[in-house]
């Protein structure tokens, strides 16, 4: 069942930030763009998907960003949560995204998910696991996708299947400059009866392709280019009625054949999020940190 509450944390100081753009190969440079103007525009695109939530019955909490924290506006990063009460926190892979772990925000989560379980100290060995960006949850059926990278520790993935009884779907990519795709959710998406992924990216896409036909998906395969443009950084969510979240931008990418597939299982919700885009790196699913 998808989420019908989450957590968004909202842009303020929000910049390009040079240590995740070392990996992200989605993250442009500001060299060329003016330096004001980008917390600005981010807060509009914030409070564009925040509201198209709410317009659809979601629950939408919401927590101010810290100006030493540029990628706050990512909060899946950082935690997840399950129905049965608990709170996993995550070992980050840079200085300035471990920033964004804020007392207050750990404490109002600890409240609601009482049962923690905390990895934050692999950071100390540099072993990482960013949340929902490195692990795409089939919740239903126990299987973490996860495509390994320098923020996504093989290790850590296998030790938390282990930990939450799911199946590991360990694979390599090759994505933009050739490097490896820092986080699997822009790369693929699950939904209720579908899956988006970009197999073209995934060395040995056999192994993927097989748990996802095994589960009952259609699979809608995107390029590298479509990718790129967000496509697979995409959420389904749950309100008054069950929808599909995503950016202008994959919108305008998806071709209508692919549109039409994905309509033929659920409503689509598209947001225009170009800066947070552009010089975040990361989409719409990333601005979401589901409420289970």
């Amino acid at each position: 069942m998808p989420a019908r509450s989450v957590l968004m944390i909202s842009p303020r100081g929000f910049r390009p930030d040079q240590e995740t753009a070392e990996d992200n190969a989605f993250q442009h440079s500001a060299d060329a763009e003016p330096s004001s103007g980008f917390g600005e525009s981010a807060q509009l695109e914030f409070m564009a998907v925040a509201a198209a939530l709410r317009n659809k019955g979601a629950d939408v909490i919401e927590f101010e960003g810290e100006c030493e924290a540029p990628s706050s506006v990512f909060p899946n990063n950082w935690f997840s949560t399950f129905e049965d009460g608990t709170l996993v926190l995550y070992p980050m892979s840079t200085f300035a995204r471990r920033l964004e772990r804020r007392p207050d925000i750990v404490k109002w989560l600890e409240a609601r998910y009482p049962q923690v379980v905390d990895l934050t100290s692999c950071e100390e060995r540099g072993e990482f696991l960013e949340g929902t960006g490195s692990l795409v949850l089939d919740r239903q059926n126990q299987i973490a996708f996860a495509a390994k990278s320098n923020r996504t520790s093989e290790i850590l993935v296998k030790n938390w299947c282990a930990d939450f009884e799911y199946e590991a779907v360990l694979f390599d990519t090759v994505g933009p400059r050739g490097l490896p795709v820092y986080h699997t959710n822009v790369l693929m998406a699950l939904g209720t009866g579908y899956a988006v992924v970009c197999t073209e990216c995934i060395i040995n896409p056999l192994p993927v392709i097989s748990a996802l036909f095994a589960s009952g998906r259609e699979l809608i395969e995107i390029t590298r280019t479509q990718m790129t443009a967000f496509c697979g950084n995409i959420l389904e969510m749950e309100g008054r009625s069950r929808f599909l979240l995503m950016s202008s931008s994959a919108q305008q990418a998806f071709t209508s054949t692919q549109l039409n597939s994905l309509q033929a299982h659920v409503e689509i919700v598209a947001v225009d999020v170009p800066t947070i885009e552009r010089f975040g790196g990361g989409g719409v699913r990333c601005m979401i940190a589901e409420l289970f």
